[in-house]
């Protein structure tokens, strides 16, 4: 998972004790229609950021952190309407941010599974594992 120059500024603020990290307050998903890069976001044509919370992350060699809970695109219940895409598309990728609306993109990378979308309101369950962060 590659991180923005921000987050990168606060991991090596945080391990060399050189400044205080900031902790986001709360993290929101936008998917992507294109997998992000550090230049663009490629956000997906959905309505609204969709807030996530983290499982605690593994430990290991290949430590990585997962969504706590599957996220739904649309009609379903943690998505609601407002969440559906505008178009169609398909999601291959995702950006983590601090705030629903604006604020600092954090981190950002690929899904495991690509999910296609129709315009409107349809109903997608993206699953904890295919959203998974794992430092690289």
């Amino acid at each position: 998972m590659p991180l923005t120059p921000y987050m990168k500024k606060q991991v090596l603020d945080f391990i060399c004790g050189g400044a205080a990290a900031t902790r986001p307050a709360s993290r929101f998903i936008q998917f992507a229609n294109t997998n992000p890069a550090s230049d663009s976001a490629f956000d997906a044509p959905i309505r609204s950021r969709l807030s996530a919370q983290f499982a605690p992350a593994s430990t290991g060699a290949t430590g990585f952190a997962t969504i706590s809970s599957a996220v739904t695109i649309g009609s379903g219940a943690l998505g609601g309407s407002t969440a559906g895409p505008t178009a169609a598309c398909t999601l291959t990728g995702w950006n983590l941010y601090d705030s629903g609306i604006g604020g600092t993109r954090l981190a950002y990378g690929t899904l495991s599974v690509t999910f296609s979308l129709a315009s409107g309101t349809d109903a997608v369950a993206i699953s904890a594992s295919a959203l998974r962060i794992t430092l690289t």
